[in-house]
């Protein structure tokens, strides 16, 4: 028996209609909450739940990166200056800071060339474990969510739950988002749009994100919870290492590390495979690096994987910068950052792209569409993943 075509129902928005509820976003919604325009939020999961909530928060300024070039360093740097910014209005307690460690002399120079350069300072700090040097870096690890939560709390930004499936449009104008919201279909009609969906942009509008502009790549996070968890931030930037970080989490009275590296692979390969080959892969880096957390009693592991699109590069080196993308639309705007660091000033790029096209928000704020349900907070992937003894999750790949 064919099912009944859903009744499509029609919403009028006197704004902006923001697509994905992630940190890109939502930034982008405070940005043009900023500029006096009303911003609608829309995710079919979360707020900071996809790959806001898979990531490790570290605000990268590119001295971690080889061969990052001059103008991509000056942009991290702005970057995380802007982090910084937002961070002065509502302090993160969760924000750590980071060190830096290696093997090689040249890697030591090649990161505080780096930092010299953007006259940042830095410390020598004691070498841990397998590492000849440290440093205490100019950098810092966020979480994301702690940081925005409090800042949309006061402004008149809407966010409700519901999946886009298609834009209705008029020659080089869109009209109307499509969006489905449990059995519903609704006709969202507004000034313009902004797609921050990430991997989702694809689905929504696929000029947007041609393979030669736009990649996609899978990789892994590692969950160690552990009183043996370091309660700052390290990154390791050596062949060696596999370019292995970590960033601290707490919850439930518990210190949990979060680690990963600079390994990634294709969506499409076969998920099982690549998870096995990346486990056996960072578990002697973890041993060597990290031997405390790795052979503690305690420790209890977990392992997820996130899809992220970023720009494509035309070499595999430096760090992945951010991008707008084409829509083929005047009042549409769409965009990846590359890196979290870079997520203010792309927000800050797509509300400048799409304000011209919005009116000014009324003086009594819109109301929110009560149509559609409210779009809860998180949770981050790392708090829901199962954890299991080391035997259990390295099962023939522990050395």
């Amino acid at each position: 028996m064919t099912a009944e075509p859903l009744p499509e129902a029609r919403l009028d928005w006197p704004g902006v209609v923001v697509v994905g509820g992630g940190v890109t976003g939502l930034l982008t919604a405070l940005e043009l909450d900023r500029r006096g325009i009303a911003a609608l939020v829309l995710d079919q999961a979360a707020a900071c739940c996809a790959q806001s909530g898979q990531a490790h928060g570290w605000l990268h300024r590119g001295g971690i990166f080889p061969d990052t070039g001059t103008a991509d360093v000056e942009l991290l740097d702005q970057g995380a200056r802007a982090w910084a910014r937002l961070l002065d209005q509502h302090p993160d307690p969760a924000a750590v800071d980071c060190r830096v460690g290696g093997l090689h002399p040249r890697t030591l120079d090649a990161v505080t060339a780096v930092w010299r350069h953007l006259r940042l300072p830095y410390q020598h700090a004691t070498p841990g474990a397998a590492c000849a040097w440290a440093l205490h870096a100019p950098e810092r690890a966020v979480v994301p969510l702690r940081v925005l939560r409090p800042l949309l709390a006061g402004t008149r930004v809407a966010l409700r739950r519901a999946e886009a499936t298609g834009i209705t449009a008029y020659g080089n104008t869109a009209r109307s988002l499509t969006v489905r919201a449990g059995q519903r279909l609704f006709r969202v009609n507004a000034d313009a749009f902004v797609l921050a969906a990430g991997a989702g942009i694809a689905a929504l509008l696929p000029r947007a994100a041609p393979a030669d502009r736009l990649a996609h790549r899978l990789s892994f996070m590692l969950v160690a919870r552990s009183a043996a968890a370091p309660a700052h931030a390290l990154a390791i930037p050596e062949q060696e290492a596999l370019g292995l970080f970590t960033v601290p989490r707490t919850g439930g009275g518990h210190r949990y590390s979060l680690l990963s590296n600079f390994i990634s692979y294709a969506p499409t390969a076969d998920l099982g495979h690549s998870r096995a080959n990346w486990l056996s892969g960072i578990a002697p880096t973890v041993l060597r690096f990290l031997p405390g957390l790795w052979e503690s009693p305690d420790t209890r592991w977990g392992v997820y994987a996130a899809v992220k699109a970023e720009p494509t590069r035309p070499v595999a080196l430096g760090a992945p910068t951010m991008a707008l993308l084409p829509t083929g639309h005047a009042n549409v705007a769409a965009g990846v950052p590359g890196k979290l660091v870079l997520a203010p000033l792309l927000a800050q790029a797509l509300a400048e792209a799409v304000s011209g096209h919005a009116r000014p928000a009324p003086a009594t704020p819109a109301a929110a569409p009560d149509a559609l349900p409210d779009l809860p907070w998180g949770p981050e992937e790392w708090e829901i993943t199962a954890l299991v003894r080391r035997s259990t999750l390295f099962a023939g790949e522990a050395p």
